[in-house]
């Protein structure tokens, strides 16, 4: 994780130099900057050597206006110690002047092969860094406004001495494709299944920076909010084969996320949310809506935040049989419920829940059963309780 986040490092300090060269977006009212592409690539740029930057005219790809940002490149693995400039999947939008009204962005967002795109928010220079994580279903266009505010703190970068984002010295906005760091992961841990490097379209357009952030609703009295699925935001999915995500409409109006897959024997899958340090503090139980098509051995994974760089993972898991085809039901995890996994270390020995940094929700029945596992995992309403 941590030599992911030095190369995200790098490309967020090079905003900051390339920004006076860039040329300024249209402006319109309630709107801090917008791009629509309809004369150039704008005011973006790729840290990927690799990659081709162009607008595509052609109608069926185009969102919105006569063009669409395209964004080429080869979905590959990441090693440490990359090259920052041959870092996969990596665009930058560059500010040419500071705006420190920024409170949100919007933008649509198309994508030839599914992946997890991690958009970051860095103040310029070795600045603290931003992150907020979303899911690219291939083949559609897709639509994201999102709060500064829902950004979370990346913990493994420089510290943030107010604790909160500074915007007006925010140089830039970048947007990377996860899934160079996952095919790296999948590479060292053969429980975890991923496809072999292929060719990668992004593409971008209606991108606007706003001064406004959107209005979520409030959690009941005593639950803390971490992932209501109601957009793919905040997570991503990790391993599994023939994988779709997608969202199934629930009772009180919302959306419920479902995601369909194939799991060859013993390999896992897993949807893994970003948690910002402190945000589960005082909680005593994780609640979750969980419902599947195939008898369903689930694990819930905790990982807390440790300062020291070279420090053992603290992880904590908890398990829990789900029945196959039965009405969604709420399952609760204690915090008595968690154990410290065997390949872990916590210096204190218990689940500090004001630390945890990740959550993971994942199906590890093949992994268990050494049998190939075909299943749809329906998750709603991820919260916690004080």
């Amino acid at each position: 994780m941590r030599s992911r986040m030095v190369i995200t490092a790098t490309v967020m300090m090079t905003v900051a130099t390339l920004a006076m060269a860039v040329a300024p977006g249209v402006c319109q009212d309630n709107v801090l900057l917008a791009e629509g592409f309809e004369d150039g690539t704008g005011n973006f740029l790729t840290m990927d050597s690799f990659a081709m930057l162009s607008v595509t005219e052609e109608p069926d790809e185009v969102y919105g206006g006569n063009g669409s940002l395209e964004f080429a490149y080869l979905q590959r693995a990441v090693a440490p110690g990359e090259d920052t400039g041959q870092m996969p999947g990596t665009v930058v939008m560059v500010f040419d002047e500071p705006l420190p009204a920024l409170s949100g962005i919007s933008f649509a967002i198309w994508s030839a092969e599914s992946t997890a795109v991690m958009v970051v928010i860095a103040e310029q220079g070795d600045g603290p860094r931003y992150n907020q994580l979303i899911w690219c279903e291939a083949g559609g266009w897709h639509e994201f406004e999102l709060g500064v505010d829902e950004f979370t703190l990346d913990v493994d970068g420089p510290e943030d001495p107010d604790g909160m984002l500074t915007p007006e010295l925010v140089g830039g906005i970048g947007f990377i494709d996860v899934s160079g760091f996952l095919r790296y992961l999948a590479e060292m841990t053969p429980m975890i299944s991923i496809a072999d490097p292929v060719d990668q379209i992004l593409r971008f357009d209606d991108i606007k920076i706003l001064p406004t952030s959107p209005v979520r609703s409030a959690p009941s009295e005593g639950l803390i909010a971490i992932c209501d699925y109601d957009q793919p935001r905040g997570f991503l999915v990790l391993g599994g084969e023939d994988v779709v995500v997608s969202s199934e409409e629930v009772a009180d109006g919302g959306s419920a996320l479902t995601v369909d897959y194939q799991l060859a024997p013993q390999t896992l899958l897993g949807v893994v949310h970003a948690i910002a340090v402190g945000q589960l503090a005082g909680a005593t139980e994780i609640r979750v809506q969980v419902a599947c098509t195939a008898e369903t051995t689930l694990i819930m994974t905790l990982e807390e935040h440790r300062e020291e760089a070279d420090a053992p993972k603290s992880e904590y898991i908890a398990m829990r049989q789900i029945n196959a085809y039965v009405d969604t039901e709420e399952i609760v995890f204690t915090v008595g419920d968690f154990r410290l996994s065997d390949d872990a270390h916590d210096p204190n020995g218990q689940l500090d829940m004001d630390l945890v940094k990740s959550i993971v929700i994942g199906d590890i029945t093949a992994l268990i059963s050494a049998e190939e596992i075909s299943n749809m995992l329906l998750l709603d309403e991820l919260v916690a309780a004080e």
